[in-house]
């Protein structure tokens, strides 16, 4: 630890040196405090016998044991001798204080120790400089303690915790590196983070950090980390920059894991968008589908089926056999739809299938929809079921740019053929 070189020159060594010409052994004296001073301490607490001896050569009592022992009374320093300190002598205290508070005392073994003025002023100002002393020393170990504890906790906490500096690249990382940005924090620093990302989301980032610059509010956003050349993972980063007005150039990073969050978001967003029974998407999964599908403007045509009867199968047959029935349902029709094509089960008896960019033909489309379900159906145990299906069809945007609209507009169509197959 670096001592503490602060000089102290207060009146009384001032006057005392004057009053006293050189070469007499009290001007020796008061140099010597005065030396003694100026050297000062540390501040960790350490090396504070070298400044005790010294105020034994300032009283002329150059052998006294001198000890110092704070407050709580922990032990700061001695002058004493393997043979420890003399029980039987009393000791001279002298109570150290510091803004009103106590923080140390200062025993001197020895009869008589400020038997004469001098003494006594030596003395006093010597207890007022090492009871600063003390205080600075005392607070620099609260300090250490503090940063100490601290460090551990950002060492040991799941998160990275970095600092940023804008065209320098990242100065400082906790703990934790490797685990979640996959590199040492050696190999990290000087870098910019962004390049760590995706490419996808590079962008994102640059916008985010220009945001925490100009605005000193926190932003928490999430990226993908790259790892290897297929391989990500999902961070979450907040960023905020360090005070310093207009002219600062550090943002503060905490960034987080946030890979098995992100699956199990994923993994429910899924289960959200899926029917459970025959895994074709929902009516949520089919908003998803048609809102992403109006973002990019393609056209798309909407095709609605229905299954005519179905209520008089469950009736008949039971619920088991009707579910065994939708289940094959939305298989065959996946099956006869191109790759790009995807089917959603929004009722009961009711599904609908989108197939993205415009088609030649729709009547196509639903011709190859009512072929794949004119086959009759095995439900086991001996029994097939013959299975019709009424369809109806809608074009975006033609024929509507919202999906009720579009829904409305092939249920229409549906039942108008319907009708038509019934007369």
């Amino acid at each position: 630890m670096r001592p503490l070189r602060q000089p102290h020159d207060p009146p009384t060594l001032a006057s005392s040196a004057l009053r006293n010409p050189p070469g007499s052994s009290l001007h020796a004296r008061w140099q010597r405090l005065a030396q003694l001073m100026a050297a000062g301490t540390c501040w960790d607490g350490r090396g504070l016998d070298e400044p005790l001896r010294g105020l034994g050569e300032v009283l002329g009592l150059p052998d006294i044991p001198i000890s110092l022992t704070a407050a709580d009374g922990t032990a700061l320093g001695t002058t004493a001798r393997s043979g420890g300190l003399n029980a039987s002598a009393t000791p001279h205290r002298v109570n150290l204080w510091h803004d009103r508070a106590l923080v140390a005392v200062l025993e001197l073994h020895a009869p008589e120790v400020a038997a004469d003025e001098s003494s006594a002023a030596m003395l006093a100002v010597y207890a007022d400089w090492l009871a600063l002393e003390v205080a600075r020393c005392q607070a620099w170990q609260r300090l250490v303690h503090s940063e100490a504890r601290l460090r551990a906790v950002a060492e040991g906490a799941a998160d990275v915790i970095a600092l940023l500096e804008i065209g320098v690249g990242l100065t400082h990382l906790s703990g934790g590196c490797e685990r979640v940005l996959g590199a040492c924090a050696s190999e990290l620093v000087g870098q910019d983070w962004a390049t760590l990302a995706h490419a996808d989301d590079q962008p994102l980032i640059a916008d985010s950090c220009a945001f925490a610059l100009q605005s000193g509010a926190p932003t928490v956003f999430r990226f993908r980390l790259q790892r290897g050349q297929s391989e990500h993972r999902w961070v979450e980063a907040t960023v905020q920059a360090l005070p310093g007005g207009e002219a600062t150039r550090t943002l503060h990073l905490i960034l987080r894991d946030v890979e098995a969050q992100q699956r199990l978001m994923q993994e429910m967003q899924t289960q959200l968008s899926r029917d459970p029974l025959t895994g074709a998407f929902n009516r949520v999964g089919l908003a998803r589908l048609f809102e992403t599908a109006r973002e990019r403007n393609e056209p798309f045509t909407l095709v609605y089926v229905d299954l005519d009867h179905f209520k008089q199968i469950n009736d008949t047959l039971g619920h088991g056999a009707g579910d065994q029935l939708l289940r094959a349902v939305a298989g065959r029709l996946q099956h006869a739809l191109r790759a790009g094509d995807v089917v959603a089960r929004i009722g009961g008896d009711e599904f609908v299938v989108i197939a993205p960019s415009a088609h030649p033909n729709v009547r196509v489309i639903e011709a190859k929809l009512e072929a794949a379900l004119r086959d009759p159906f095995n439900l086991g145990a001996g029994r097939t079921l013959g299975l019709r299906a009424s369809v109806g069809s809608a074009r975006f945007p033609e024929d509507g740019t919202q999906l009720e609209a579009l829904l409305a507009h092939a249920d229409a169509r549906m039942y108008d053929a319907k009708r038509l197959r019934k007369n």
